[in-house]
């Protein structure tokens, strides 16, 4: 396939339309996913040094959950 083929193949795909709250959705899950990422990795520090009970409060897991629970709020069809 050559250049122009495959820029003119492209080029008549149809257009995707996508609604807000995909994008907010998008949004949640990279803040929710960082946060468990890094909650996983400091739980796993603390285990291993035996100090799981100095974790900071409210835990990341809990702010990730927070997270989740505003952006379903802020989503929802009233």
């Amino acid at each position: 396939m050559t250049i122009e083929k495959f820029d003119e193949l492209m080029s008549n795909q149809p257009l995707q339309f996508y609604k807000e709250e995909d994008h907010l959705i998008k949004l949640k899950e990279r803040w929710t996913s960082l946060i468990r990422h890094n909650a996983k990795k400091l739980i796993d520090y603390a285990d291993e040094k035996g100090e799981r009970d100095k974790l900071p409060a409210p835990e990341l897991h809990d702010i990730a959950n927070e997270i989740d629970a505003f952006f379903i709020g802020l989503t929802a069809k009233k």
